[in-house]
C-alpha cells in the first residue's frame, strides 16, 4: 500500500483519558481498597486523498481497572502495595503502546487514488483490558488476581495473568520459592500434583496429555501464577499452556496438607489456614 504524502501525527479521537476512582471493596480491614479506572479510545482514520472521504477506521482501546489502598496507618505497607500495582499497570500500558504504535503508525493516513482503490482492511485494531479479583484481603495478607486480555490483530487476543500475594508482616510480595523450605524440591511436587489433576480431567478441559505434560514441566515459569487461598495453593494456567485456547484458562488447587512437609513452617500460609479454620467453627 502506497502513501502519497507525509502522514500527520495528530490525535483522531480521545475519550475518557486518565484515571477515575470507582467502587471501594468493603471489607473489615484497616484500610480502603479502592477501584481505579483508565479508559482510552484512540482511532486511526484512513482517508482517500482525492476527496477526503473516510475509507476505514481502526480503534485502539484501553480499559483498565486496578485497586489501590488508601487510609492505612501502615504507610509503608500501603506504599509497597500501591507501587507494585502502579508499576504493573504502567508496564502493561507501555507494552501495549509499543505494540499499538509501530514505527509506521499514523493517527491519520492519507491514501492516493490507487492505494485507496486497492485498500483492504489490515486488522490494525488493538485493545488491552485489565481486570482484577480480590482474594484474601486483611491486615496480614492481601491476594489480588489480575487478568489481562490483549489484542494486537489476528484470530484472537492473548489472555494472561499476574498474581499479587502480599505478606504484610514481612512487607514482601511473595514469589513461589518464598513459600517453601530452603532446598525443597517444590517444583517437582507441584508439577506431579498438577499433572495428575489435569490428566484426570482431559475430557473436561478439552485437552490432551502432550499439552498437559508440556505445560506442567517442573520449571518456575509454569507455576508463577499462584495464589494463597484459605484452603491451599491455587495455580493458574493461561490458554495454550495446558489446554487449547477455546478451553480457556485452567486452575489447580493443592491443599496445604499435601505441601505442608515442604512449606516454611512459620510462613504466612499457616496464619491464613488457621484463620480459615477458626471462621468455619
Amino acid at each position: 500500500m502506497q502513501r502519497s504524502a507525509l502522514c500527520l501525527f495528530v490525535l483522531a479521537c480521545l475519550l475518557g483519558w486518565g484515571c477515575s476512582r470507582g467502587r471501594s471493596h468493603n471489607t473489615d480491614v484497616p484500610f480502603t481498597l479502592q477501584n481505579h479506572q483508565i479508559r482510552r479510545d484512540l482511532m486511526t482514520i484512513y482517508f482517500n486523498q482525492a476527496d477526503s472521504s473516510v475509507i476505514d477506521t481502526a480503534h485502539h482501546t484501553l480499559s483498565i481497572d486496578y485497586p489501590l489502598i488508601s487510609d492505612w496507618e501502615n504507610r509503608e505497607a500501603q506504599q509497597i502495595f500501591n507501587t507494585w500495582v502502579n508499576n504493573l499497570v504502567n508496564e502493561n500500558i507501555a507494552m501495549f503502546n509499543k505494540e499499538m504504535v509501530p514505527d509506521d503508525y499514523q493517527e491519520k493516513v492519507w491514501l492516493d487514488s490507487l492505494a485507496a482503490k486497492e485498500y483492504a482492511y489490515t486488522g490494525k485494531s488493538s485493545s488491552l483490558y485489565i481486570n482484577y479479583q480480590p482474594g484474601i484481603v486483611n491486615q496480614d495478607f492481601i491476594a489480588i488476581h489480575f487478568a489481562f486480555d490483549a489484542y494486537y490483530g489476528g484470530a484472537h487476543g492473548m489472555q494472561y495473568f499476574q498474581q499479587l500475594n502480599f505478606d504484610v508482616s514481612s512487607k514482601k510480595i511473595l514469589t513461589l520459592s518464598d513459600l517453601f523450605k530452603p532446598d525443597a524440591d517444590y517444583l517437582n511436587q507441584i508439577s506431579q500434583y498438577c499433572r495428575k489433576d489435569l490428566l484426570s480431567r482431559l475430557d473436561e478441559i478439552g485437552s490432551d496429555s502432550s499439552m498437559v505434560l508440556s505445560g506442567t514441566e517442573p520449571e518456575l515459569r509454569n507455576f508463577e501464577n499462584f495464589e494463597l487461598t484459605s484452603q491451599g495453593l491455587k495455580l493458574y494456567f493461561t490458554p495454550y499452556q495446558v489446554a487449547p485456547y477455546a478451553s480457556g484458562s485452567q486452575e489447580v488447587k493443592i491443599p496445604y496438607a499435601v505441601l505442608e512437609p515442604i512449606l516454611e513452617p512459620d510462613g504466612v500460609w499457616r496464619k491464613i489456614s488457621k484463620q480459615a479454620n477458626l471462621e468455619q467453627r
